[in-house]
Order: C-alpha cells, then sequence, then structure tokens
C-alpha cells in the first residue's frame, strides 16, 4: 500500500515549509481523476463542485495534489500531463 509522507519545500526566501501529504507511489486517486477529468472539459471549480457534492475549495485542495503528483505548475498543465501519462483520454470533438 502507499505511503502518504509530507514533502519538505523550499521558498524563494530560502526557508523550507511542509506541504500536505501525497501518496508517495504518486498515482492519483479516484476522487483526483474525477476532478481532473472535469477540469479536461473546461468546467470550472464550482461546476467541478456541484457536480461531485464537494465544495469549491476541496477541488482547489484536489487540483493541488493532482499538480503535486504530476510535476505540474497549472490546471491546464495537469490536463496535458494527465492526458500524455494516459490517465484520461482526450474529449471527442
Amino acid at each position: 500500500m502507499a505511503q502518504s509522507i509530507p514533502l519538505p519545500v523550499q521558498l524563494e526566501s530560502g526557508r523550507y515549509r511542509r506541504t500536505r501529504a501525497v501518496r508517495h507511489d504518486g498515482a492519483l486517486s479516484a476522487r483526483e481523476i474525477q476532478c481532473i477529468s472535469l477540469i479536461a472539459l473546461g468546467l470550472t471549480d464550482d461546476e467541478i463542485g456541484s457536480r461531485l457534492g464537494i465544495r469549491r475549495c476541496t477541488i482547489r485542495f484536489h487540483l493541488g495534489n493532482i499538480c503535486m503528483k504530476l510535476g505540474a505548475s497549472n490546471r491546464c498543465s495537469a490536463v496535458y500531463r494527465a492526458t500524455v501519462a494516459g490517465l484520461i483520454r482526450p474529449a471527442d470533438d
């Protein structure tokens, strides 16, 4: 089973802080896959929250974890990396 560990991050000031714990294996959870799939469709955080029955801050929490696990800096990059990794499929036109 994957272990959660806090990751130290160096800030611009040179200081370190711990981030939220993430799964050590880097795999996305089922909820994270749901979120990134809906983000890929162009839905806003509020729209995703309505569909999944969770709050906007929870969507942002999941997006932060997704970005950390995929090495993405923003939601667009996260969608691209998830698509390239085969975690989600591009929408049919």
